[in-house]
């Protein structure tokens, strides 16, 4: 499981299962990855997913839990965690606006990134 029994979350398990995924494993973690995608507090782990993967495919998974999250239960949030998460992708977004290099080899996640916030602004 990707939580554990105090429900701490390891982001480089998940990198692994992500790549493993992507290498054609599907059998084996298909079912995990599912799993998460349904659990309902897998959105709690977008941001240390964000901040600590190394793989892009992993960043898209948790940005795609977290539009899933947007759209079912971000106005049972209070306000003040909603403005927490807008200024939370904000803040990526600047970061990896900040060089030019970055800008251009992140494009893709950028531009996910930019349509997150937008939805989370709506």
């Amino acid at each position: 499981a990707l939580f554990d029994h105090q429900g701490q979350f390891s982001v480089p398990q998940f990198d692994d299962i992500v790549r493993a995924f992507y290498a054609g494993d599907t059998t084996t973690t298909q079912p995990i990855l599912t799993a998460f995608n349904q659990h309902p507090d897998s959105w709690q782990a977008v941001d240390q997913i964000l901040e600590r993967s190394n793989v892009l495919q992993a960043k898209f998974i948790a940005l795609q839990i977290l539009e899933k999250f947007i759209s079912t239960r971000w106005k049972h949030l209070a306000q003040e965690q909603r403005l927490a998460i807008r200024d939370y992708i904000g803040s990526v977004i600047v970061s990896l606006s900040s060089s030019n290099i970055t800008m251009q080899t992140e494009k893709v996640y950028l531009s996910k990134l930019n349509i997150v916030l937008v939805e989370v602004c709506s």
